[in-house]
């Protein structure tokens, strides 16, 4: 865990741990503690280009729910992948409390089938520079996208059979929007009258470009809200 000053004291080390990867029955996840409004930092923070500059996957929970959704999935996505998983926490996720129906059946992953390299995805003992940046890019990283498709982290929640509006939405920026369409009247069935559809990535980096392609096919406009 680092708070936004830390993670970027922490760069060279977070590097060569994330190259050097995981092993299938261990998984790292990076809590990242986000300030953006400086509240209690000398400098306003965000992870997210930290962690796609070290190149490891992040997932950013909408809620104290989804904050032990993705910490289970982020652990299992991270022995999959042979990557490190960052999670973004930020005052509204880390300082607030739910009462949770926790269903197992939910938390449950599957490893997709896909073609591995030679020596496969995990920690090895003796490896080299340019081998580990070749398979974090060429494997790792698009190995994390087939397991957030196979998982289902980067759904539609809202959905039209004639969609012509959309709304992407990440994060706790979820909840404010769903308080904000509640004030605006708008409910799931008009929503889907009025051909409204709400795409919310959970892993928001790398960003599934086939799924956002799926997203915006046919929408007059979209709408990116961001926390």
């Amino acid at each position: 865990y680092g708070k936004g000053p830390g993670v970027d004291r922490s760069g060279d080390v977070l590097r060569h741990a994330n190259g050097a990867g995981t092993a299938p029955f261990g998984g790292v996840l990076a809590l990242a503690g986000d300030d953006p409004a400086s509240k209690s930092s000398t400098v306003t923070s965000g992870c997210e280009y930290a962690f796609a500059d070290l190149e490891i996957p992040l997932l950013d929970p909408a809620d104290v729910g989804e904050v032990l959704e993705y910490g289970v999935k982020g652990i299992a996505l991270s022995r999959f992948s042979g990557l490190w998983v960052g999670l973004k926490c930020v005052a509204e996720t880390m300082d607030a409390t739910m009462s949770l129906t926790v269903d197992p059946a939910a938390f449950a992953t599957v490893a997709p089938d896909i073609a591995l390299p030679p020596g496969g995805l995990h920690i090895r003992l003796k490896d080299a520079a340019l081998p580990i940046e070749e398979r974090v890019r060429h494997h790792k990283l698009p190995a994390a996208l087939e397991f957030a498709r196979a998982n289902n982290l980067n759904p539609v929640i809202w959905n039209a059979p004639h969609p012509r509006f959309g709304i992407a939405v990440r994060g706790k920026a979820w909840s404010t929007l769903k308080q904000a369409l509640a004030d605006a009247g708008i409910t799931p069935d008009l929503a889907r009258m009025m051909g409204l559809v709400i795409w919310k990535p959970g892993l928001v980096w790398p960003l599934d470009a086939l799924a956002a392609r799926d997203f915006a096919r046919g929408l007059d406009t979209i709408l990116v809200v961001e926390d």
